[in-house]
């Protein structure tokens, strides 16, 4: 069954759009995308919404893409209708971040689609988040999830549940000890790549990237509400939340308009994020399981922070496929890190394979709606 992910389609570069091309690869190919809009009834955007062209656009493309039958000869598509939609939004919502026919982020590409996804799908909900805390952890796992049902009570979506995190940064006043805590949603981690600035230096591998993301910082002019004075603090930010679909970027790009490259390593079948985590105890599902992700997609930047080129590796079954805008080849799997690799897609573990087979029936499911439309029209 998982074989109808095997699917392998180019998308034609249509003017300094490989950095699109990469990015509508990695979700081509994400089983949360195919489970958000694979569906039998296609998904109406909100009436006031600014950025509803573009999901319907997405929406139809994610759904050509998988209505194709695989020849066994690799398929090219040209998106012309998604890159109008997505020329129109950013005019419509007066974004300047993108110029059309200029080459541009991935990770903003990312950001940008999946917030106007969300604007375009979301919907009040209830929320309520009940019981008594006996500990201090469990005070705070009910801020966490206090706070993500204040901030999205009224505008969730399938986006958020798939894709959005939630950071716990917490303050300790050095003079009283007195904690203050902050719960802030997000959508990508973005790891600084410690030792950048030395020149012909080590490179770390992402454990250590990872380090740096979520460190420790000093405050040397901290406001306590309780001491009322200022005085030293110390902020350390942790995991609260992790999503069933985890992006994470690397900084390669620095305020000096540089490029940082260098082979970051890491195990593309098992990431363990234990020891980033705010709690032992997930506050959003329980349990106590160790969230440890599988890579299923890597962008790669070539080039200098001027300008270059995207490609996009993606795993499916038990092949790793190089998209580089219309082409696509097999590539072994000790290829797909490299010293320019980007942008990391990441799904949990243990339900990987499930959620695989969840996404193939998806597409056999439309391949059998667009065969019945197809028969339907045929000549007699």
């Amino acid at each position: 069954m998982t074989d109808l992910i095997d699917s392998r389609i180019g998308i034609r570069n249509l003017g300094n759009t490989c950095f699109l091309n990469a990015v509508l690869q990695a979700f081509r190919i994400t089983p949360a995308i195919g489970r958000i809009f694979l569906t039998d009834n296609p998904h109406k955007p909100r009436a006031d919404s600014k950025r509803g062209r573009l999901m319907e656009a997405f929406q139809t493309l994610i759904r050509d893409f998988w209505r194709h039958i695989p020849t066994g000869q690799v398929s090219v598509m040209a998106p012309n209708g998604f890159i109008h939609a997505f020329h129109m939004t950013l005019r419509a919502t007066d974004d300047d971040w993108y110029v059309p026919g200029q080459q541009s982020d991935s990770a903003e590409t990312i950001q940008y689609i999946l917030d106007s996804l969300h604007d375009s799908m979301y919907r009040r909900v209830g929320m309520d988040v009940t019981g008594v805390a006996n500990t201090i952890e469990e005070a705070q796992q009910l801020r966490a999830l206090t706070s993500w049902s204040d901030f999205y009570r009224k505008e969730y979506s399938d986006i958020v549940a798939n894709f959005h995190g939630q950071t716990q940064a917490k303050i300790t006043c050095s003079v009283c000890g007195t904690i203050s805590e902050r719960y802030e949603p997000w959508i990508m981690i973005k790891c600084p790549i410690p030792g950048a600035n030395i020149v012909g230096g080590p490179v770390p591998i992402l454990k250590t990237c990872l380090d740096g993301a979520f460190d420790s910082e000093d405050i040397e002019d901290y406001h306590c509400d309780i001491c009322h004075v200022k005085t030293k603090a110390t902020l350390r930010t942790r995991i609260s939340r992790l999503p069933p679909t985890l992006i994470l970027s690397f900084k390669r790009f620095t305020n000096d308009n540089l490029k940082v490259r260098g082979k970051i390593e890491w195990d593309l079948e098992s990431t363990d994020f234990t020891p980033w985590m705010a709690f032992p105890r997930d506050p959003f599902k329980g349990g106590r399981d160790h969230p440890i992700y599988e890579s299923y997609a890597v962008i790669e930047h070539l080039g200098s922070a001027r300008g270059g080129h995207y490609r996009m590796y993606g795993r499916q079954n038990a092949d790793w496929i190089e998209y580089d805008d219309d082409s696509a080849r097999t590539i072994p799997s000790e290829s797909v890190i490299t010293g320019d690799s980007y942008i990391v897609f990441m799904t949990l573990k243990r339900s990987f394979e499930h959620d695989k087979k969840d996404f193939a029936e998806h597409i056999r499911a439309i391949r059998d709606a667009n065969k019945k439309i197809d028969e339907v029209a045929a000549p007699a």
